[in-house]
């Protein structure tokens, strides 16, 4: 029946499971601390672990040991250095001559287990191959990411063993560097020494030569002073163009003004002059004198003074005045302005034309100047470029003695080529494993995780349907609504099954008004007239619902027949304390008419057709007969709306029996009762009914479940109550 519930994963509501589990998950976490505490305490006396360590940096190659801190570094080629050297720190010849070479680690009690006496001789002979190969499963290295070191790790039972045997495995390591540095220096001095000779000799012959050369054409040495004097022209040219382009705009702006004096529509001024002319003294007093005038024409026109009047005209007088001035004041500004710009402009030319003819005549008196300079300028060049090339060599000779020499002090101290240690191994003074800041997570990790999985679990596997997150899970079925649970309603309505009457402010009545409003607009689309509730399970909550449905419908002005058709079991006339017969079951046995068998409720325009005389009502298939469906018809003349309560469709037919007779079927379902398999069966037999299936309604919905908040409950029920809102 699980399959039947159609595809689509199941939704868990974890806010719903903290709240339902709440309890079970604190014992679970207390129990996971307990057992990680107790993990941890057996675990410190059989199987302690505690590790040493040793810190290494790698350094950049040693391109340049004088300028190291500026030496290239390709990450690639670190990145493969740091992993070689990491390796190497755990290298079989390493960790064998750490065995081999170190006497503490001989005798430390991790040894021991290799060390056997000579029965001869009496010595201890240890087993360096089998140490050599255990040690490898107990020190490690790594490079640590994002950095440029390396840790070398060593782990073991015995707390003063760890310290010795990292101890003993850098001794060993830095050993082996020493002795490949060492190998690639002693032969690299001597031909270095011949070429500083040979380049020293050469440098004093052109010194000797260049000396001569400045003397015999009584030029200055400094090249500064003689690349000034031959600048200056390169500077004057560039002068010259600045000083044309100057003249050339002046020029240009000067004919501009010039042309708009001839214009004939008159000077068209810029938005800059007009802007200044704005700002004139005189105009800003008369613009603010119009600004009054204005004021005052606008104050007597409110107080209802005609335009025809003399103080108006009058105003309007001075207006036109003023208008008259500030036009005058403004002309002048302008051109005042315009005068100005254009005697500037003048000035510019001017200008410009004296200094371009200034920079001319410079230009003509550098060129002879920078012609002597060149000349005995080039006779040196070829001296000082030879100068430069061998000072650079010997320069780069020097570098490379001073190099080889520092070079050969990095074999000795806590630094060997490349690598250089920066932390020593020591005695552990805290246990790596186990900890109680690890075990107790552990613990409360497993403790609530595992009872979390098993309770995840258990709400998957639940086919209940639980509110209507589970409804939404089932393939085409459509939400009509939710009724909560009469005991979470703060109204507490004594009888459900008359809520909307009992307590119309209450979340029991509002539940089923959206309800009803859903219904009523699927029913009103399609113009049906009578209605069908039936329900899975006994207890689900049909009669509730078909009950407050009719009174929801009869307080709209509806006129409503209730029909109770749960002939096994018919309950709605105890509900509205009315007799069961005549009813339904002796209308369609015949022994009387409909309008005789209809009994009007206390409910005004509600009626209500019993389930009938217990003599006439023991023959459920009659509800099948063409008799119901002519009932239904002449009811459907009568009412507005018809009502059908029916029997569970776990115990009997007569729902879906019923449901080939009315026009509309809804399905009511208990929260925490009917299974997702039952209701999808049950779906697929409604869908192919001769009535529409509109949806389903879950029924009594705890605030805890299917995600419905008692706070919404609590708050809907606070705004009716008060009867006001915002």
């Amino acid at each position: 029946m699980a399959g039947a519930a159609g595809s689509g994963a199941v939704t868990v509501d974890p806010i719903r499971i903290l709240k339902k589990y709440k309890w079970t998950l604190v014992a679970s976490a207390a129990a996971g601390l307990v057992v990680g505490f107790v993990a941890n305490e057996v675990l410190k006396r059989v199987h302690p672990v505690w590790r040493a360590s040793s810190t290494y940096q790698v350094l950049p190659p040693i391109t340049s040991v004088l300028n190291a801190a500026n030496a290239f570094i390709d990450k690639d080629e670190f990145e493969r250095f740091a992993q070689t050297q990491a390796r190497v720190l755990t290298a079989d010849r390493v960790l064998r001559s750490a065995v081999t070479q170190n006497a503490q680690l001989r005798e430390s009690v991790w040894a021991q287990q290799y060390t056997r006496v000579d029965p001869q001789s009496g010595n201890k002979i240890i087993n360096e191959s089998d140490a050599a190969k255990d040690l490898k499963d107990i020190a490690t290295a790594r490079v640590i990411a994002g950095t440029t070191l390396i840790e070398l790790g060593v782990t073991g039972p015995v707390q003063t063993d760890v310290a010795v045997i990292a101890t003993a495995i850098h001794q060993a390591y830095f050993d082996d560097l020493r002795q490949i540095a060492r190998t690639s220096i002693a032969d690299q001095a001597q031909p270095l020494e011949a070429e500083r000779a040979r380049l020293q000799a050469d440098l004093d012959q052109l010194t000797k030569t260049k000396a001569e050369v400045i003397t015999a054409n009584k030029i200055t040495e400094s090249f500064e002073q003689n690349s000034g004097e031959m600048n200056k022209e390169a500077q004057l040219n560039n002068a010259i163009v600045s000083a044309q382009n100057v003249l050339q705009v002046a020029t240009a702006e000067l004919k501009r003004y010039q042309d708009q004096e001839q214009r004939e529509g008159g000077v068209a001024y810029t938005d800059e002059q007009r802007e200044l002319a704005e700002r004139d003294p005189i105009v800003q007093t008369l613009k603010q004198r119009l600004t009054e005038l204005k004021s005052d024409d606008q104050a007597l026109a409110q107080r209802g003074i005609g335009e025809n009047h003399k103080d108006r005209i009058n105003v309007r007088t001075k207006m036109d005045a003023v208008q008259a001035e500030l036009d005058s004041e403004r002309g002048k500004s302008l051109e005042k302005l315009f005068a100005g710009d254009k005697d500037r402009a003048e000035r510019q030319v001017r200008g410009a034309e004296a200094q371009l003819r200034q920079l001319t005549r410079d230009l003509e008196e550098t060129k002879i100047r920078r012609s002597q300079v060149v000349q005995a300028q080039s006779r040196i060049t070829v001296i000082d470029q030879q100068v430069d090339r061998s000072m650079t060599a010997m320069q780069e000779v020097e570098k490379r003695l001073r190099e080889l020499s520092l070079q050969g002090d990095l074999v000795r101290g806590e630094r060997i080529d490349r690598v250089r240690r920066l932390e020593a191994p020591r005695t552990p003074d805290v246990l790596t494993f186990p900890r109680l800041q690890f075990m107790l997570p552990i613990g409360l990790i497993l403790g609530v995780g595992l009872t979390g999985g098993v309770v995840v679990l258990r709400e998957m596997l639940d086919q209940r349907v639980r509110g209507p997150a589970d409804v939404s899970i089932i393939p085409r079925i459509r939400m009509l609504g939710v009724i909560p649970l009469a005991s979470e309603d703060p109204t507490k309505p004594a009888n459900p099954e008359t809520a909307f009457r009992d307590a119309p402010t209450g979340a029991v009545s509002e539940g089923f008004r959206q309800v009803r409003t859903a219904v009523s607009k699927r029913m009103g689309q399609a113009g049906q007239r009578s209605l069908l509730i039936m329900s899975g399970m006994p207890g689900s909550g049909a009669t509730t619902t078909a009950a407050n449905l009719a009174m929801g419908y009869a307080a709209s002005e509806q006129r409503v027949l209730l029909i109770d058709a749960n002939l096994r079991r018919p309950a709605l006339h105890r509900v509205l304390k009315l007799g069961d017969g005549p009813g339904l079951g002796d209308v369609l046995a015949k022994k009387t008419d409909l309008k005789s068998a209809v009994q009007q409720t206390s409910v005004p325009n509600l009626s209500l057709l019993a389930a009938g005389t217990p003599a006439n009502r023991a023959i459920p298939e009659r509800l099948a007969t063409e008799s119901m469906a002519q009932l239904l018809r002449e009811a459907a003349e009568q009412y507005d709306l018809i009502i059908i309560d029916s029997a569970p469709a776990m115990v009997a037919g007569d729902g879906l029996a019923l449901a080939n007779k009315v026009d509309a079927t809804i399905m009511v379902l208990r929260a925490m009762s009917e299974k997702r398999g039952l209701v999808a069966r049950i779906r697929d037999q409604l869908t192919d009914s001769r009535s529409e299936f509109l949806g389903v309604v879950v029924n009594a919905v705890r605030a805890s479940a299917g995600g419905y908040m008692r706070q919404n409950i609590k708050a809907a029920y606070e705004y009716q109550s008060t009867g006001t809102g915002s």
